[in-house]
C-alpha cells in the first residue's frame, strides 16, 4: 500500500505542478506584449515609415510594426490617419 501512497502523491504534484504553468503563462513560451503608443508616437511611427500593417476600427489602430511588435493607438481623426498610412 505504501506505493500506491506514493503513486498518488507524485502525480498529485505533477498535475499541480502543470496547473500552475498554465496559469503563469504556458510553457515557457515568450509572448509579445502590444505597445500602445500615443497620438504623436504613431504618427511619428508613420512619418518614419516605422508602422508594417495597421487596421483602423473607428478611433482605434490595431498593427504591426516593421520588427514585429503589435501596438495599439487611439487616432483623433481615423480618415486622415489612413490616408498618412
Amino acid at each position: 500500500m505504501p506505493l500506491n501512497n506514493y503513486r498518488k502523491i507524485v502525480i498529485l504534484i505533477f498535475i499541480v505542478l502543470i496547473v500552475v504553468a498554465v496559469i503563469k503563462g504556458g510553457w515557457g513560451i515568450p509572448t509579445q506584449e502590444t505597445r500602445e503608443l500615443t497620438y504623436t508616437e504613431f504618427v511619428d511611427l508613420m512619418e518614419a515609415r516605422q508602422i508594417a500593417s495597421a487596421k483602423i476600427s473607428n478611433y482605434n489602430v490595431k498593427g504591426k510594426l516593421v520588427d514585429d511588435t503589435p501596438f495599439t493607438a487611439v487616432v483623433l481623426d481615423p480618415a486622415a490617419a489612413a490616408d498618412r498610412l
